[in-house]
């Protein structure tokens, strides 16, 4: 029984392997870039700005006056985002709008036991993409519908106004 070795086989290079140590070299540059090189300052674009926003909270019974305060801060009731904090709040009369059908004209009177809210949010906004982005995650325009939450009240309305606030 004479036995011999097999001849052995030399190791091959193909463009597999070349593509597949490409790959694993780019993968470790693109890391040590983002680790190492890469600045928080280039990665965040975002352009914040002060604002101050008011939404009017329409026919609102009247016993619930005065259930909201400065410096509460206000949640949007539907998305559970914190939205701002209360800088002011106003109090009218709320006004029924009817219609005189004989003369076609409009009739206003006071709607008794009822008011409207007006308050006034002071928020953080990026304007960055062209939009209010309160804290970055809720758009807010003007005529926006917006359900707010504080500790003594919840309501909804419509955004009537933003400014932007000097810091």
């Amino acid at each position: 029984m004479n036995k011999k070795a097999a001849p052995r086989k030399s190791l091959r290079f193909n463009i597999i392997d070349a593509l597949f140590l490409i790959v694993i070299l780019a993968a470790t540059g693109v890391l040590v870039y983002i680790l190492f090189f890469h600045s928080a300052e280039t990665a965040d674009t975002k352009n914040y700005t002060d604002v101050e926003y008011k939404i009017e909270l329409r026919m609102v019974r009247e016993e619930l006056k005065g259930k909201i305060n400065i410096g509460d801060k206000v949640i949007d009731a539907s998305k559970l985002y914190t939205i701002g904090e209360v800088t002011d709040v106003k109090y009218t009369n709320y006004v029924y709008t009817g219609v005189n059908r004989e003369q076609g004209t409009l009739v206003y009177s006071d709607y008794p036991g009822h008011i409207n809210i007006t308050v006034t949010i002071s928020a953080s906004a990026d304007i960055s993409s062209g939009n209010y982005m309160i804290n970055g995650v809720y758009k807010l325009s003007v005529g926006t519908y917006v359900s707010i939450r504080v500790p003594n009240f919840t309501g909804s309305g419509y955004c009537i106004s933003i400014k932007e606030v000097a810091a």
